[in-house]
Formats: C-alpha cells, sequence, structure tokens
C-alpha cells in the first residue's frame, strides 16, 4: 500500500477532520514525508476537503478530511 492510499485509508477510517501532523502519526510517516507531496496530492483528490481553522488572532490550521457525499457518488459510478 503506498503512503497515498495509508492516507486516503486512514482518513476514511477516522471520519473526523485530521491535520497532516495527525495523517503523519496514523500512518507512521515522518511529517516531512506527509506533508509536500501528500499535501499536493490531497488538493488534487476529487473527494478530500481541505478546510482552514482559525482558532483565535493568530493561530490557524488546515485539515483534511473525506467528503463522504462525494465519495459514494464516486463509489457508486465506480460500481456502474
Amino acid at each position: 500500500m503506498s503512503a497515498e492510499d495509508k492516507i486516503i485509508q486512514v482518513m476514511l477510517d477516522s471520519n473526523t477532520p485530521l491535520r497532516i501532523h495527525d495523517l503523519a502519526q496514523m500512518t507512521n510517516l515522518m511529517v516531512r514525508q506527509v506533508s509536500s507531496r501528500m499535501r499536493n496530492i490531497l488538493k488534487k483528490h476529487p473527494y478530500v476537503e481541505i478546510k482552514r481553522v482559525t482558532v483565535g488572532e493568530r493561530l490557524s490550521y488546515t485539515t483534511y478530511s473525506i467528503n463522504f457525499a462525494k465519495y459514494e457518488d464516486h463509489i457508486c459510478s465506480y460500481i456502474q
């Protein structure tokens, strides 16, 4: 299973928005392995939802999650 597949699988299993650090930890990959390459892949992924979360005035982070409505549409069209 490739790093990309592992990350998508973790996102599917967790069903909660995750940060790059969470994804790295849950897939036993180093953050730097996940961040640069994966960020680009996740941005282009058809059913990954990316949200910017702001905490307070200066702190913000990005979360990645699976948009299940899009995912189910994708699976349905794949099965047909």
